[in-house]
């Protein structure tokens, strides 16, 4: 829908506010990729689709001397996480008036990270807001210089290293997730992890110790996964045969979810009869399983939100803002989880 004022103009931040009932301010906020309160978020984003508005980028550019481009590095696009980051960040870069360029890393390809670092130093772009997921990623763009701010967007286990002081969504949903396993009476819970060499997986798998320990609960080995289905079945295999008088399953992910009970399936174990199931991220395919799976929200958006706002912050020389509310989430219980046996 265009502006009904018989004129041809370009729909201005004004136009945006009046149709969307806030202020011009509020619009603006928004449009910098800073948040503002759920419900005007709402009403701006369909004041901005209903009058198809677009920043003038090349005005801006020229105004500023400052490129519109933000370049970023990701890691893994086929999981879960990094694309709904990626995606949610982009969105946030794009009511901002900038573009993100993409460097993808092959994870199969020991050389790709050097060549990413050498792209993205030739690139001409305001910053780089940098997905760095495990521990050989981020070890090796910390001891890179830049010519332009950076942004990294990597979990810390590391208790002295608490990043921008805002809680941690991967400790706090593996704290859900074995809450409601234990809440349900269940006193031998394996775990299935991401790979190790994510701070992610660790911080998972750290809550899940945590867990074991608060409620004297007998310590079966951690088996690692590689955050796929296949891995998760593995490992759920691994875990009956190692460990029969199992009752519950904590995956690290909705696919290693996935793979745990095709293999229980498969070994004609029940769920949740004889052996719950519980992962973590609530991917889109997660109700439709069979049994539907309880799992606890990443909420990637929001994190992917965050991220931009955080690289744009350093490009305009402002101090990261810190989100004591970031984490709002909670575990959604479905047919895989239930009582023990």
């Amino acid at each position: 829908m265009g502006l009904d004022n018989g004129t041809a103009r370009a729909p201005t931040i004004y136009d945006v506010a009046r149709l969307a009932g806030v202020s011009h301010q509020t619009v603006s906020r928004l449009l910098k990729g800073q948040t503002i309160s759920p419900a005007f978020k709402l009403k701006v984003d369909k004041a901005l689709a209903d009058l198809n508005y677009r920043p003038n980028l090349a005005a801006r550019s020229l105004a500023t001397r400052q490129s519109n481009r933000i370049a970023t590095l990701i890691y893994e696009m086929s999981e879960l996480g990094p694309m709904k980051i990626m995606q949610s960040a982009s969105t946030a870069a794009r009511r901002a008036g900038y573009v993100l360029d993409i460097v993808h890393l092959d994870p199969s390809n020991s050389g790709s990270l050097s060549e990413a670092i050498a792209i993205l130093n030739q690139l001409d772009v305001a910053g780089i807001l940098a997905f760095a997921p495990n521990d050989i990623t981020r070890a090796q763009l910390s001891s890179t210089e830049f010519r332009v701010p950076i942004y990294f967007e990597a979990e810390n286990d590391d208790d002295d290293l608490q990043r921008d002081d805002r809680p941690n969504f991967n400790a706090i949903g593996a704290e859900l997730a074995m809450s409601h396993l234990t809440d349900l009476g269940h006193r031998s819970i394996a775990h299935i992890s991401g790979p190790l060499t994510w701070p992610a997986a660790r911080l998972r798998v750290r809550s899940y110790r945590q867990s074991v320990s608060r409620h004297k609960l007998p310590e079966i080995p951690i088996v690692e996964g590689d955050w796929s289905a296949r891995s998760g079945h593995g490992a759920a295999l691994t875990i009956l045969d190692r460990h029969p008088e199992v009752t519950a399953i904590f995956a690290a992910n909705d696919q290693m979810a996935l793979g745990a009970l095709s293999a229980l399936a498969q070994r004609g174990v029940v769920v949740p009869r004889d052996v719950s199931v519980v992962g973590m991220d609530d991917a889109a395919e997660a109700q439709f399983y069979t049994p539907s799976l309880s799992t606890v929200p990443m909420h990637f958006e929001t994190q992917g939100q965050y991220a931009f706002e955080a690289i744009l912050a350093r490009i305009q020389g402002r101090d990261v803002a810190v989100k004591t509310d970031y984490v709002h989430t909670a575990l959604v219980a479905r047919e895989s989880t239930g009582p023990a046996r």
